[in-house]
């Protein structure tokens, strides 16, 4: 199990979706089943949402 968390300065968009992108790569690499662009879609979803985040 892993706990990945972006805090402070790494919590900027720019940071989050490179991790969320570094992160589905390496899971597909490794034979994961995941849906690709699935994650940065979420986090895109999310950012224009008009949630806050900063």
């Amino acid at each position: 199990m892993w706990r990945i968390g972006t805090m402070g300065y790494n919590a900027r968009k720019d940071c989050v979706m490179t991790t969320l992108s570094a992160l589905e790569s390496v899971l597909n690499h490794l034979k994961f089943a995941t849906t690709q662009g699935a994650a940065l879609q979420a986090a895109w979803d999310h950012y224009g949402s008009g949630m806050r985040h900063e």
